[in-house]
């Protein structure tokens, strides 16, 4: 059973990745273009100097030497694009971008890439040491490093030399925007280049050839017949696809909007851009952003966007209005209600101007001493503001407590879906009398410590929720050991894809298990006999007071389901899904031991048996009811019911079911009670219900 078990879980597991290493997309080609538009009319010379020149194929470092496009994340690590093939070889398109660039400034008589009857009076060469997209989570650009050369055919010597590395930033991720970005650096280097041999033939100092006599900036050029459109990226650089829309005006005063983060193809011309949250006097301007064929143009930001979390201690979002003012000016761009996330509405991002802001809750004004924070926002960058608030007794939000930029969450585009929790609880409790003796007390000492940790994404249609909870305590009593009370492990993940509002499909992978050894102690001595799962005796003792009934790790139980999900209730105070579907439970035991027989006799000697116990494989159909609940007076419930029909109708249906109650009395002391209630069988063969009970004074320390 345990094999099986195993065996059809690491299938799902090798179908899940396969599905998921299945290409969605087909390959991408991408070549080097020679835009015309980017010449530098000042480098045309009327008339050629009267050589020849053949422009060798390119030198590309063997790492670059691949049809797959190079991603290098930041270090020493590197990938190849799968998806992103060069079309051409990078050998021969960066040469011919050359011998392009040279021939459109008239330099020499004759540019050709190879001479078959005569030899050329020059050579050009060149080499590529590195061309990659460097990426990281927040951040990409291009690395280009390129070394050209001129000499006299047949030499050795360089007459000309011209190296350089360049690294750009990208505001957009796409890899064409890479490949663009790396065509006009490599034709911006031919400029340089050329330039250089001018100065060369012209018999210029070389120090007077240090630096480029121009500005490497696109001019104005017709576009070629057919080649009237080109493209604007306006990046959205908090990651979200919620930023302000922005508006473009034409000369003509034809009126476009356009979401940031979207490429928007235009009639090549002169635009206007205006951005920017608040009232019309408040918005941001680019004037005069030049279209040019073929060609995608990236703004640069000069604003920044700015989310606001209002939460409490706890971590649960809050719907407080808050307002946001200039800090130097008073100005307000306007108040905001926060949306409710757990429903799937997206939050808000403000694309403001760079510098100082106030914000303030209650409806106070700007110019209050009380519940307010301040938050300075970066040319370019994404800050994520939260704003604490405190609760009442009826759980009403009521005055800011804190606010500022939590670490680890500027900045970062995950943070707008996921919520990741974790939270230290624990208790101490003693008891101390001398009820027995005047001179002798009996002391009782109980620590429990829990740690627990969410992970919560919730993006419609998508919804995947993590909860861990691992529960250690120990109890001391006078002239007893320091012994274990309570070890566990617990992890269950749940995925739902939701159809509509309401209903999807969810999978799911729950795990039980403990770290420590388990033993039964007993304050008179006993005598044991322990037989493996055949029944076959493997030790036996007298007069001991304790046994070893399970080594850590086992037992573990793994539960794995798939079917459908109906969300019952999805509102802040109360949450209830209902599931069904395929259920699959096992239930691993490795030298783990339960008592089968209390009076087992043998030669006039009473002995208590215990057995090895067996692997359980149940497939059936499944129901689990999933619930949170908070309820008045500070009192939060939560549930997990899991039942199991087996299709074998001779196995039992197997309950498990979870409750836990968390009164809050201070802001991190309440009172925890935990009932589990599981189906066993007990010695006679009968079935019992088995309750387990956990009370205790709780206090909580949030981790994050």
């Amino acid at each position: 059973m345990k094999k099986t078990g195993i065996v059809i879980l690491l299938s799902l597991m090798v179908f899940i990745m396969r599905c998921a290493g299945t290409r969605a997309f087909s390959d991408s080609f991408y070549i080097l273009q020679y835009f015309q538009h980017s010449e530098k009319p000042e480098l045309k010379l009327k008339t050629s100097f009267n050589y020849s020149v053949i422009v060798y194929d390119t030198e590309v470092n063997r790492t670059y030497d691949s049809k797959k496009i190079v991603v290098r994340h930041f270090g020493p690590r590197i990938t190849y694009a799968n998806n992103h093939l060069w079309g051409t070889d990078i050998s021969d398109g960066v040469a011919d971008l050359l011998g392009r660039r040279l021939t459109a400034y008239n330099i020499f008589n004759q540019v050709q890439r190879n001479f078959r009857d005569n030899r050329p009076d020059y050579e050009i060469v060149s080499i590529i040491n590195n061309i990659e997209m460097i990426s990281s989570d927040n951040l990409s650009e291009v690395h280009l490093n390129i070394e050209l050369y001129l000499k006299k055919s047949g030499d050795e010597e360089y007459l000309v030399k011209h190296s350089s590395t360049r690294e750009e930033i990208l505001f957009n991720n796409s890899m064409e925007s890479f490949v663009q970005k790396a065509n006009d650096i490599l034709l911006e280097e031919a400029d340089r280049f050329a330039l250089k041999i001018e100065n060369f033939f012209n018999k210029i100092e070389p120090e007077e050839n240090t630096e480029p006599a121009f500005e490497l900036a696109l001019t104005d050029t017709a576009a070629p017949t057919g080649m009237r459109m080109g493209k604007l990226h306006f990046p959205a650089i908090s990651g979200t696809d919620n930023e302000p829309q922005i508006k473009i005006v034409s000369k003509s005063n034809d009126v476009i909007f356009a979401q940031p983060g979207q490429e928007i193809a235009l009639t090549c011309g002169t635009y206007d851009i205006v951005y920017g949250s608040g009232s019309t006097l408040q918005k941001m301007n680019k004037r005069n952003v030049d279209i040019k064929p073929m060609y995608s143009t990236e703004i640069e930001p000069d604003w920044a966007c700015l989310l606001v979390d209002v939460l409490d201690e706890r971590r649960n979002y809050r719907q407080v209005r808050y307002e946001i003012y200039d800090a130097l000016t008073g100005e307000s761009y306007g108040t905001h209600y926060p949306v409710k996330k757990e429903l799937g509405e997206q939050q808000r991002v403000w694309m403001l101007k760079p510098g100082l802001y106030k914000l303030t809750i209650n409806n106070e004004p700007f110019n209050t001493y009380r519940d307010f924070t301040t938050v300075y926002l970066n040319k370019g960058k994404t800050e994520r503001l939260s704003l604490v608030v405190d609760v009442d007794d009826n759980d009403n939000p009521t005055h800011l407590i804190g606010g500022g930029i939590i670490e680890g969450q500027s900045g970062e585009v995950f943070a707008e879906h996921w919520r990741v929790s974790s939270a230290l609880h624990g208790n101490f409790n003693m008891n101390s009398s001398n009820e027995t003796d005047e001179d002798e007390y009996f002391s009782t000492s109980v620590v429990t410590s829990q740690f627990e940790n969410r992970i919560v994404y919730n993006n419609m249609p998508h919804y995947y929720y993590m909860r861990n909870l691992t529960e250690i305590g120990f109890t001391k009593s006078t002239d007893v050991d320091l012994r274990l009370s309570a070890d566990e492990f617990d992890v269950k993940n749940t995925y739902v894809l939701f159809m509509l509002k309401n209903l999807g499909v969810y999978g799911r992978i729950d795990i039980n298990s403990h770290f420590f050894s388990s033993y039964r102690y007993s304050t008179s001595k006993f005598n044991y006999i322990k037989q493996n799962s055949r029944g076959k005796e493997i030790s036996r003792a007298l007069d001991e007071k304790k046994i070893k009934l399970a080594d850590g790790i086992y037992p573990m139980v793994l539960k794995e389901g798939i079917g459908v999900n109906y969300r019952l209730f999805n509102t802040p105070k109360a949450k209830l899904s209902i599931r069904t579907g395929l259920g699959i439970r096992q239930e691993l035991y490795d030298k783990v031991y339960d008592i089968t027989n209390k009076n087992y006799t043998e030669e006039n000697i009473v002995y208590q048996l215990y057995q090895e116990k067996v692997d359980l494989f149940n497939r059936g159909t499944e129901v689990s009811l999933v619930g949170n609940f908070n309820l008045p007076f500070n009192l939060s419930y939560m549930t997990n019911a899991d039942i199991l029909f087996p299709f074998n109708t001779s196995e039992s249906i197997t309950v498990d079911w979870e409750n836990v109650f968390n009164l809050r009395l201070f802001k991190h002391i309440s009172i925890y009670y935990k009932l589990n209630l599981q189906n066993k069988q007990g010695e006679d063969g009968n079935e019992y219900i088995l309750n387990r009970h956990s009370l205790f004074l709780r206090l909580t320390y949030i981790i994050r």
